[in-house]
């Protein structure tokens, strides 16, 4: 198997870059009408040069996924597209908040 047949390596956020010949007004543009097109399969808000599409509230679960994006402009045109794929941020503050309540609590039996 080449190099360039292999899965990537396991992220627990992946990331990923798309260049695109349209400006990022256009991209945000199709974006927008993308969402309102899918209004049952997905959800998100838009500003310039950024976009989060998520789960819809119905179906959201505690692990589902967040996707935040970022659109940037190229000097000789176009864009470059770039993703983020995560948990809800609610899940990153309830996994920090068990790891300090663990620690404080080790910390506090062993002295």
């Amino acid at each position: 198997m080449s190099a360039e047949e292999r899965l990537p390596e396991f992220s627990v956020r992946p990331r990923f870059q798309v260049e695109s010949p349209m400006s990022s007004t256009e991209v945000v543009q199709r974006i927008k009408d993308g969402l309102k097109a899918c209004k049952k399969d997905c959800q998100g808000t838009t500003a310039v040069r950024y976009a989060i599409i998520t789960v819809p509230e119905r179906e959201r679960h505690f692990w589902s996924p967040h996707l935040t994006t970022t659109i940037e402009d190229h000097e000789g045109g176009g864009c470059l597209l770039r993703g983020l794929y995560s948990p809800a941020p609610i899940a990153w503050t309830m996994f920090i908040f068990f790891y300090t309540t663990i620690g404080l609590s080790i910390l506090g039996a062993l002295l």
